[in-house]
């Protein structure tokens, strides 16, 4: 991944689009209580972090194929019940 890339990620525009795209979505009445979701190309973890606070019945797998990023993300979601932390590409998953 590039460097630009990982610093959009890593930065306020991912923080931006949590803050933009999420409270909508968290506030829909249609979202299951409990799911099985696959985030890929999870970046840094932030998206998911919110969604697996807002949701802590979910049972969520995220995948990146950068592994710094991936390692934000581990750190970030660490400990949650539910939580699967994966490197892979979408040609690639398991």
């Amino acid at each position: 991944m590039e460097t630009i890339e990982k610093r959009l990620l890593s930065g306020r525009a991912d923080a931006a689009l949590s803050r933009r795209v999420l409270p909508p979505l968290l506030a829909s009445d249609t979202i299951p209580a409990t799911a099985e979701v696959l985030h890929i190309g999870c970046g840094t973890g932030q998206v998911t972090h919110t969604l697996a606070r807002a949701f802590p019945q979910w049972r969520i797998t995220v995948l990146d194929s950068d592994a710094a990023l991936l390692a934000t993300a581990f750190h970030r979601l660490g400990g949650p019940e539910g939580i699967r932390v994966t490197r892979a590409a979408p040609p690639q998953l398991p």
